[in-house]
């Protein structure tokens, strides 16, 4: 009887679990933190009105002052808001302990809104290395001072600093931390830089935040005497405006992403050569000059005047809009969107392999002794070591031919005891004669690393793709818009599914949703899955399509014959604004040149990827055939 009460009375009462995975919690965490922001930020401000009043009576505090219902405080949150506040500014960090609330705001509505906390890790390290740097100026720069500019921390350490370099060190030290700062937050080009283009950069940057309102007061005015003048009714101003001081705000507060680079550095003059026997003098080419029709005459029937293009009265329209409203900006329909971090990808750069000299001089002694057994002199050799492969450049001795150079190869791998080399004869450009031998500990190229470099983040290219490293260790970019059919071959596990997850996480990296459609088509069905998340942004499907991903071969079919008809309508909207690619077409929209009534619509780029072609080819045959000939040999344009 008593077992059966003991189950009734479980059942009766409710179990309690928590699930970590619980989306609940990291919005619960999120709010608790946004509310511990308020309560310091309401904690600060008091502080800098009260801080003389409390000051002796929570100098010294402990849990016993805490309970005491008698102690009077002045500060507006009462005795655990002096406390708190006195912690933080007296023995902490001083004012710039504000940006503790800042950084509590930030991830506490980061954790509402689901986002992964770890993008912001930059912005955290970032933010704490300033709150440290300016307490330490600041109690420099106010030590006479009775309040605590810089806290304890920023006291004690500027008065270290000062002991151990004294005063005029101590200036010379932050001016020089100052210049680092602006070094590795703006990245100036020093090479080129004067006076006049600093004050031109200081002018710049504050005219953005100060003359906000008067651009857009100037705009809306605009917008007025367009509308009286065409008689009609255009777009209210006030949602690009706020989007734009949101864009505008984002961009001043947020650190530098990878999905937005700076323009490339301007490469100095080159500086005059010295003057050799051999000298060649280029002529500039001169356009002739038109002749007078006056002197002419009448009777010249060989000279007509050429004729002027009419101005027609869209372009005028066109740039009163632009003038009024901007140029059009395709990714304002994704304007939250955030280009992923290079945190999510793994970092192999503590594995680097060593170079053994011994190694290599033993491998070049063993080519130049190869080859002088078949009579064959080398006058110079240098070697280059890659990441997988050495190269090994020989210059022959006169009148050693080149093709009986590379029928030695054979003999050459089996004296390297090399799983297979390879000859170039000759090098381009170089005038030598290389032999490419594989490296017995290879290095490991990391995608992160290659992102990194500033060759793919400076690189202003349409759709740039980072593909590795050279033989000579240097990044390697190229423009898959130039190059629109790509085929990878090679034998199985050689890296060919490698390859194509890096062209796609280039695009990802580097791309905006409004810029970028991806069809992926992936018989195995299970390379390219992953990339089903990209379901809203990036990926481009059929609507009658279950998956984002193609994976049946009749589905194939039809995607690809959908591809030719988008490619056709293309075509005809370049006809109609008398553009010859996709680049033209686009610089005319942005610039509201063309009609979205009559048709015209931004273009994105629309990269198509099939995975396993061959097993495509072999299943499918001709249907498949036919739709990839059209678009090999039309879509290049469009």
């Amino acid at each position: 009887m008593a077992s059966k009460i003991k189950k009734q009375s479980q059942t009766l009462l409710p179990s309690v679990r928590i699930n970590i995975d619980d989306e609940r919690i990291p919005k619960l965490f999120g709010m608790l933190l946004l509310f511990v922001a308020f309560y310091l930020f309401i904690a600060f401000v008091s502080y800098l009105f009260t801080w003389e009043i409390d000051q002796d009576k929570v100098l010294h505090f402990s849990g016993r002052q805490l309970l005491q219902a008698d102690l009077e405080i002045a500060n507006w949150l009462g005795r655990l808001g002096a406390i708190v506040s006195n912690l933080f500014i007296y023995w902490g960090f001083g004012l710039p302990s504000f940006i503790l609330v800042y950084l509590a705001t930030i991830y506490g509505w980061a954790m509402i809104q689901s986002r992964p906390t770890r993008a912001y890790f930059l912005l955290l390290s970032r933010s704490l290395l300033v709150m440290g740097s300016l307490s330490i100026f600041l109690a420099f720069v106010f030590s006479r001072s009775g309040f605590p500019w810089g806290g304890a921390f920023g006291s004690g350490v500027s008065e270290w600093l000062v002991s151990f370099v004294g005063t005029i060190g101590m200036v010379i030290l932050l001016v020089f931390a100052v210049v680092l700062l602006v070094t590795w937050a703006f990245n100036p080009n020093y090479q080129e830089m004067s006076a006049q283009q600093l004050k031109g950069y200081a002018t710049d940057y504050w005219s953005n935040i100060f003359n906000f309102n008067k651009k857009y007061q100037s705009a809306a005015r605009k917008k007025v005497v367009l509308e009286k003048r065409f008689k009609t009714t255009l777009p209210d101003l006030d949602t690009d405006a706020s989007a734009n001081a949101d864009d505008l705000h984002e961009t001043m507060s947020q650190p530098i992403d990878i999905s937005s680079p700076p323009p490339p550095p301007q490469r100095p003059p080159p500086r005059p050569t010295p003057a050799t026997d051999f000298e060649i003098e280029i002529m500039p080419l001169r356009p002739e000059p038109l002749p007078d029709p006056e002197a002419l005459g009448a009777t010249d029937v060989n000279y007509r005047p050429m004729p002027t293009a009419p101005v027609e009265d869209g372009m005028d329209i066109a740039a009163e809009l632009v003038n009024a409203q901007g140029l059009y900006d395709p990714t304002l329909e994704l304007a939250s969107y955030e280009h992923p971090v290079l945190l999510l990808l793994e970092d192999y750069s503590h594995q680097k392999v060593e170079i053994d000299r011994v190694d290599l001089e033993a491998q070049k002694d063993q080519i130049v002794a190869t080859l002088l057994n078949y009579k064959i002199e080398i006058i110079k050799t240098r070697a280059t070591v890659g990441p997988t492969v050495t190269l090994f450049e020989i210059v022959p001795a006169p009148g050693v031919r080149i093709s009986k150079i590379k029928s030695l190869e054979d003999d050459i791998a089996l004296s390297l005891a090399a799983l297979g080399i390879r000859i170039i004869a000759p090098i381009p450009g170089r005038g030598t004669i290389g032999i490419e031998v594989p490296n017995k500990n290879k290095q490991m190229v990391s995608l992160r690393e290659v992102l990194l470099s500033d060759r793919f983040k400076r690189s202003n290219m349409e759709l740039p793709i980072a593909l590795g490293k050279t033989i000579s260790n240097e990044v390697f970019v190229a423009d898959l818009a130039k190059m629109p059919h790509l085929l990878i071959a090679g034998a199985t596990g050689q890296g060919k599914s490698v390859g194509i997850n890096t062209i796609i996480m280039s695009l990802l990296y580097k791309q905006h949703p409004a810029h970028v459609k991806l069809i992926l088509i992936d018989p195995k069905k299970v390379e390219l899955f992953p990339y089903s998340a990209l379901e809203s942004h990036f990926l481009g499907f059929l609507p009658d399509q279950a998956e984002p991903i193609v994976t049946d071969t009749t589905k194939v079919i039809h995607t690809l014959n959908s591809l030719c008809i988008e490619m056709d309508e293309r075509y005809n909207l370049l006809k109609k604004a008398s553009a010859r690619n996709i680049k033209e077409y686009n610089e005319k929209f942005v610039q509201r040149q063309l009609n979205p009534r009559k048709g015209h619509r931004y273009l994105p780029f629309i990269v198509l990827i099939i995975d396993e072609f061959a097993d495509l080819i072999m299943t499918a045959g001709k249907e498949i055939e036919l739709p990839i000939g059209r678009l090999a040999q039309l879509a290049r344009a469009i």
